[in-house]
């Protein structure tokens, strides 16, 4: 299955580029909003990539939940964590009087 657009490059892509470039695409943006706890955006590909038929979710859970990666992860979700505690109390200390 392919999605041909017409443009000056003649590009074709394949659905599934186009939906992993869709879930990257959601994924930015509720980065910068922080619509969502940054924790569940970094999930939202588990959720996503195997929904819109990107990869299979075993091996996409294989390859999100390596042993190698999996300390990298925890740090950032921890930092996450802190970053969005430390923003609410700063909120909560200039709110005060």
């Amino acid at each position: 299955m392919y999605y041909v657009t017409k443009n000056v490059c003649d590009v074709c892509v394949t659905i599934q580029e186009a939906s992993c470039a869709y879930v990257i695409l959601i994924m930015a943006v509720y980065w910068m909003t922080e619509a969502l706890p940054m924790a569940v955006t970094a999930l939202l590909p588990v959720v996503l990539m195997p929904w819109l038929d990107v990869m299979s979710s075993k091996a996409l859970c294989s390859n999100y939940l390596k042993v190698s990666n999996m300390f990298l992860r925890m740090h950032c979700f921890l930092r996450m964590h802190c970053l969005e505690d430390f923003k609410q109390t700063k909120l909560r200390c200039i709110t005060k009087p």
